[in-house]
């Protein structure tokens, strides 16, 4: 499984030769302008789509989806991301969006309010793809559960998730990779459980 981002065709092809079976490659954004807006490096969404097409070519297992709550997002641009997913994902990965520290979009509206529409409308995206795609994964991914803390996990399986996403990396290298702040990590304890990492802090 991969997440490499817009690699073109070739690079794509030689891997899946070398033994890749699935890849995670989400589209954002259903709408050209807003994709445009948060991606100025001149990346549009037209070769994002281009890339979705030819990895469904290529036989790959696709998880695909976009971020809910992207300032200047309508409703309407939603029920777009659902249509793509639809057309696109084996597995559905969407999840809110969350502004960052030292990021442009850092000052984008995070208050309460925002925070529980965001929570609501990705438990009423995720009831309406399980019915579209009945026999799709969909996971109940870190964002969310970062933004509504772990009671969300039976709420969002209610809703119709079929799968957890757990973190399985070692407390001392999880500040390597830092995509968004506060990220949630339950405590799974699955490496104390097998005996496989022995430093006491590794899953704190």
């Amino acid at each position: 499984f991969v997440s490499i981002g817009e690699r073109g065709f070739r690079t794509y092809q030689k891997m899946k030769k070398a033994g890749a079976s699935g890849v995670l490659f989400r589209f954002e954004t259903s709408n050209p302008n807003l994709f445009k807006k948060f991606h100025p490096n001149g990346k549009n969404l037209k070769n994002r789509l281009n890339h979705l097409g030819f990895l469904k070519n290529l036989g790959y297992f696709i998880a695909t989806g976009s971020l809910i709550g992207l300032p200047g997002q309508t409703i309407n641009d939603l029920v777009d991301d659902i249509l793509l997913i639809k057309k696109y994902a084996h597995m559905v990965s969407l999840g809110p969006f969350l502004p960052t520290n030292n990021t442009p979009l850092v000052d984008a509206p995070n208050d309460g309010k925002t925070k529980q529409w965001k929570i609501e409308m990705n438990l009423k995206m995720i009831a309406v793809l399980r019915l579209l795609k009945k026999t799709s994964r969909i996971p109940v991914i870190t964002a969310l559960e970062t933004l509504a803390g772990p009671d969300i996990r039976p709420k969002a399986l209610q809703s119709g998730a079929n799968s957890l996403m757990f973190n399985l990396t070692p407390a001392k290298y999880r500040p390597y990779y830092k995509i968004y702040d506060h990220k949630f990590y339950q405590q799974e304890n699955i490496w104390e459980k097998y005996g496989l990492f022995k430093e006491k802090d590794s899953f704190e």
